[in-house]
C-alpha cells in the first residue's frame, strides 16, 4: 500500500507540476533581490543562500528518492525523543543573505533573513546562547552573528541598516547581474587590503549542488598587469594527497578578503606545497606541548622568493615569539607542538620538508593558481602511534589510541565528499576564471543531502572532540 501511494503521489506531482511551477515562478516565488539594498557599502563580502532551491531538491529527493532521503536525515538510531519544531518564524522560501561588513574598526557578520512572523523570530533569537543583537522592518530580521565588544551600539547600527540610512552596496556592485538565481550560494567579494602583494581585486563564485558533485564557477578581476606576471612554475603532483600550486600570493589572494595577514608572511613569487598525511604520536604530557603528542606530516613547502633577507627576518620573528626554536646547523624549524621541519634558505627559495621530492617545471602559461585534494586519501594517511621516547602513561596510551581510533573512523564516515579540484586561470579578458568541483563519495546520492550530512555530523563531531581543545589553545603557529 505504501509503494501504491508513492507512485499515486509521482503521477500526481508530475501532472501537476508545470502548472505549478509556472504560478509559483510568476506570481509566489518569483526572485526576490530586494535584500541586496540592505547589505551595507562597507561590506567586503557577500554571500547568498538561495533557500527555496535548498527546499526544491530536498523535496524532489523527498518524493523520488525517499529510501535514500530517510536513510540519510532520519536513521532510526539518531530521530530525536521528540520532533524539532522549526516554526520559527522564517521564511524558508526566500534567499538568506549573509554579508560582513568593516564597522567601528570590526569586522561583523550579518544576516538578514526574510521572516513571515516576527515575534516567533524575536522569541527564537531570545533562547540562543549570547543573545545576539538583532533589528527588524517590515520584511526582514537584521542579526548578529559573531561576537562584537559594542552591542550596544551595534544594536543602534543595525537599526540603521534595517531602515535603510546606511549607503548601499548596491553603489559599488550589482548583485542582480553578480548572482546567478539558479544556484544555491552566490559570494562576492571585495579586496580591502592596499597591500601591494595582493593581486585580486574583486570577484565571485557560485556553488551548483548537483547530482554527484558540488560544482564551482567564478570570475575575479586581477590588479592591472597580472597577465605580464608568471602563472604557476610547477607541475601537479598527482601522488599526493594535496597538491597545491600559486604564483598568486597565497596568504593575500586566499585570504585576499580581508586586510590582515598571517603573521606577515613575506612576499614571494611562487607556493608549491605537497602534502601526504601525518604521523601522531602520543607522547607524554610533561613534555609541555598544548596538546599531548607529537606531529610528523609528510609535507614539503616551497616559497620561491627574491627577497631572502626578509624570510631570515620574519624566521627570527616567529623565534623571538617563542612560536618555533631554530636549529640552524642542523637546519630544523620545531613548533610549540614537536613539529620537526627540514628548512632550507637560500637567495631563491625557502623551503619547509619532512622528505624531499623533485619539483618539475610547469609549461603552464594561464593558470595562476591549482588546488587538488583527495580527500579519502588524506584520512587513510592520518596514523597515529605512540612516541616511543617518551611515552604517556600506560592509561593514557590505552584511552588515547581508543580515541584516536575512533575519531578517524567518525571522520572517515562523515566525509561525504571524495576529491576536491580548484583553479583559476586567465582567459582572454584578462579575468581569472575560476572552476572547480567537488566530488561526493556517493554517486547514487544527491550532493545536497551528503552536504546536509556533513553539516549535521560535523556539529556532532565538534562538540565531541574539538570544543575543549581548541579553547585551550590560545596561540597557533603559522606551521
Amino acid at each position: 500500500m505504501r509503494g501504491l501511494r508513492k507512485y499515486l503521489a509521482i503521477i500526481f506531482i508530475l501532472l501537476v507540476y508545470p502548472m505549478a511551477h509556472f504560478i509559483a515562478g510568476h506570481f509566489i516565488v518569483g526572485d526576490d533581490n530586494s535584500a541586496y539594498q540592505f547589505v551595507p557599502e562597507d561590506s567586503d563580502v557577500v554571500i547568498e543562500i538561495n533557500t527555496r532551491n535548498f527546499m526544491r531538491e530536498v523535496i524532489y529527493q523527498k518524493v523520488f528518492n525517499e529510501d535514500y532521503f530517510n536513510e540519510k536525515l532520519f536513521p532510526p538510531d539518531k530521530l530525536p525523543d521528540e520532533r524539532p519544531d522549526i516554526n520559527i518564524g522564517i521564511d524558508f522560501f526566500s534567499k538568506i543573505i549573509l554579508f560582513r561588513e568593516i564597522w567601528s574598526e570590526e569586522k561583523i557578520w550579518i544576516a538578514v533573513v526574510p521572516y513571515n512572523d516576527r515575534t516567533l523570530v524575536g522569541n527564537f533569537m531570545e533562547g540562543l546562547p549570547n543573545e545576539p543583537a538583532v533589528a527588524f522592518n517590515d520584511k526582514f530580521a537584521f542579526v548578529q552573528l559573531n561576537r562584537t565588544s559594542q552591542k550596544d551600539a551595534l544594536i543602534a547600527h543595525l537599526q540603521d541598516v534595517s531602515a535603510g540610512k546606511v549607503k548601499s552596496f548596491a553603489t559599488r556592485v550589482d548583485l542582480s547581474k553578480a548572482f546567478d538565481p539558479s544556484k544555491e550560494v552566490n559570494v562576492y567579494m571585495i579586496n580591502q587590503s592596499s597591500d601591494d602583494q595582493s593581486k585580486l581585486i574583486e570577484g565571485y563564485l557560485n556553488f551548483d549542488f548537483l547530482k554527484d558533485e558540488i560544482r564551482i564557477d567564478g570570475e575575479f578581476i586581477p590588479v592591472s598587469g597580472l597577465e605580464t606576471e608568471p602563472a604557476i612554475a610547477y607541475q601537479a603532483n598527482d601522488r599526493v594527497a594535496v597538491c597545491l600550486r600559486s604564483s598568486l600570493d597565497l596568504f593575500n589572494s586566499i585570504y585576499w578578503f580581508t586586510n590582515e595577514k598571517i603573521d606577515s608572511v613575506p612576499r614571494y613569487n611562487q607556493v608549491a606545497l605537497d602534502y601526504t598525511g601525518i604521523n601522531i604520536f602520543l607522547c607524554d604530557p610533561a613534555l609541555g606541548y598544548d596538546f599531548p603528542f607529537k606531529t610528523y606530516p609528510d609535507v614539503q613547502l616551497q616559497f620561491d622568493i627574491t627577497e631572502p633577507w626578509e624570510w631570515d627576518r620574519f624566521i627570527s620573528r616567529l623565534e623571538n615569539s617563542g612560536q618555533i626554536k631554530v636549529d640552524t646547523s642542523g637546519h630544523l624549524i620545531a613548533t610549540r607542538q614537536g613539529t620537526f621541519f627540514q628548512y632550507e634558505l637560500t637567495g631563491q627559495h625557502f623551503k619547509l620538508m619532512r622528505g624531499i621530492n623533485a619539483l618539475f617545471p610547469s609549461d603552464e602559461n594561464r593558470t595562476y593558481f591549482s588546488l587538488r585534494a583527495d580527500l579519502e586519501a588524506l584520512l587513510e594517511n592520518c596514523k597515529f602511534q605512540i612516541d616511543e621516547a617518551n611515552p604517556p602513561p600506560a592509561a593514557l596510551q590505552t584511552f588515547g589510541l581508543l580515541a584516536a581510533s575512533e575519531m578517524i573512523g567518525e571522520l572517515k564516515a562523515m566525509a561525504t565528499m571524495a576529491s576536491f579540484e580548484f583553479t583559476m586561470s586567465m582567459n582572454e579578458d584578462l579575468k581569472l576564471i575560476a572552476e572547480g568541483h567537488g566530488k561526493m563519495k556517493n554517486p547514487e546520492g544527491h550532493s545536497l543531502i551528503e552536504s546536509i550530512v556533513f553539516g549535521m555530523m560535523a556539529r556532532d563531531f565538534g562538540t565531541a572532540y574539538l570544543s575543549k581543545p581548541l579553547e585551550a589553545s590560545e596561540n597557533k603557529t603559522p606551521f
